[in-house]
């Protein structure tokens, strides 16, 4: 009986081990994960802004109003 009850407790030792290698796996994963998301939002942040900004020069460009634009278009047009 002894030696079931040993048996019994050092089973229970190793998955509460186990349980805790897990639960530090997964807070792990779960901060990494936050990480991207964080540097996932800051890249869709950038593009929309770059997005933005091409709108603009392209408006700028049809309207004339593109200072580079106009300082090449001599040398396109030849």
């Amino acid at each position: 009986m002894h030696i079931a009850q040993q048996r019994h407790a050092e089973d229970r030792r190793q998955l509460l081990e186990e349980i805790w290698r897990t639960a530090e796996e997964v807070r792990q994963t779960s901060e990494r994960l936050g990480e991207m998301a964080a540097t996932t939002q800051q890249m869709s942040r950038v593009a929309v802004q770059m997005s933005q900004v091409a709108r603009q020069k392209r408006q700028e460009i049809r309207n004339g109003e593109s200072k580079t634009h106009k300082n090449y278009l001599p040398y396109l047009i030849q």
